[in-house]
């Protein structure tokens, strides 16, 4: 089983590494999960809190220089915050869906992804699927390559997720989503943001 021992990088297939943050609670489990996809080039989903640590572990498995992208899967606070200190390290594009919720806080978003967007590595294609669900902007990306859906919060490992009124249906295709994946003969799998 992979290490969820928080700031150690564990490689989950070829192109995936797993960092998980210093934020245990009840509803992040052993803390967010980091995901860093790609090896010339690194998009690092969900980056977690603002702890200079964490970042710094992201930052220090993916190389400086190869971190692209930073991908939001939604605007929680358990997600995005650490998103401000990898720009500032290392110059990414932090992209999400639609502008987030005042609410949610002032999110240094420079690309504004839409349902079908992909971003395009040397190696890799995540492709951006707007999944309302857990969060109005919420996102799953699908890593073509290896069959690997993220998912965020809408599929969570070890515990179930909160959906807001008015979105169960698209939850459910989620669901769909991640079992198809799971089905697959084709290496395939989901990838929880927290559990």
């Amino acid at each position: 089983m992979p290490d969820l021992t928080p700031g150690v990088a564990s490689a989950l297939s070829p192109l995936v590494r797993r960092i998980v943050a210093p934020n245990p609670s009840i509803f992040t489990g052993p803390g967010t999960n980091t995901y860093l996809v790609g090896i010339d080039e690194v998009a690092v989903i969900d980056p977690g809190p603002d702890d200079a640590k964490h970042a710094e572990a992201i930052v220090g498995a993916s190389m400086r220089e190869r971190v692209r992208w930073v991908l939001l899967t939604h605007t929680h606070p358990d997600h995005w915050p650490a998103a401000a200190r990898i720009k500032k390290l290392t110059g990414a594009e932090v992209a999400a869906f639609g502008r987030p919720p005042k609410a949610d806080g002032d999110i240094p978003i420079d690309r504004v992804l839409r349902d079908g967007d992909v971003i395009e590595g040397t190696e890799f294609g995540l492709k951006a699927i707007h999944t309302p669900g857990h969060a109005p902007n919420h996102l799953c990306f699908f890593l073509e390559e290896e069959r690997v859906l993220f998912t965020g919060d809408q599929v969570l490992q070890g515990t179930t997720t909160v959906v807001i009124p008015g979105a169960r249906r698209r939850h459910e295709g989620v669901l769909r989503l991640a079992r198809e994946a799971a089905q697959d003969p084709a290496p395939g799998a989901h990838l929880p943001g927290a559990r």
